[in-house]
């Protein structure tokens, strides 16, 4: 884990190691070219481990994204556990409704085909991907609060949605 991962390297830090995380933002049985991968620079002298990454990842044509590193797993949270876990609740719900995925890409509005192709990409990864990150994200305070929100938000729009002048606010 990340605290680990912080403590651990703080000796060699300290012993004049040049440190760098890097993260790519793909599966790992998919080409590297084009991808995006996170380089988070870490301790007093990154620069040399920092020099690495960025040769590596830009000699495999990956797009290189500078993060904070104390700020990874918070910039993270929202981009990967917030649509892992909407997605995963919409496929289990399509599933429990019996809907049939041909059906409904040949029905769909281009509203609707982005939607499910956005969780059919989720769902096709093997779900201990989506595990991974839901357990990670609801192991911190942060990721439990997304889900209220997400709850909450349910709710409103279920609320909003039943006035008669059929208006949503706050979208």
């Amino acid at each position: 884990d990340k605290y680990w991962h912080k403590r651990g390297s703080c000796g060699l830090d300290q012993r004049g190691v040049s440190i760098t995380s890097t993260h790519p933002l793909c599966k790992d049985d998919q080409p590297l070219f084009g991808q995006k991968v996170l380089i988070a620079p870490f301790g007093h002298q990154p620069e040399r481990a920092t020099e690495v990454a960025e040769s590596v990842h830009s000699n495999a044509g990956m797009e290189t994204i500078y993060v904070d590193f104390d700020k990874h797993d918070e910039l993270l949270l929202i981009n990967q556990f917030l649509p892992h876990l909407v997605n995963r609740v919409a496929g289990l719900a399509l599933a429990m409704l019996d809907a049939d995925p041909k059906v409904l890409d040949a029905l769909s509005t281009a509203n609707s085909r982005l939607f499910y192709l956005a969780d059919w990409r989720t769902l096709v990864q093997g779900p201990a991907i989506s595990a991974l990150i839901l357990r990670n994200g609801f192991e911190k305070p942060e990721g439990e609060h997304i889900a209220k929100v997400i709850q909450r938000a349910f709710s409103l729009v279920k609320r909003q949605s039943r006035r008669k002048n059929g208006r949503l606010e706050k979208t």
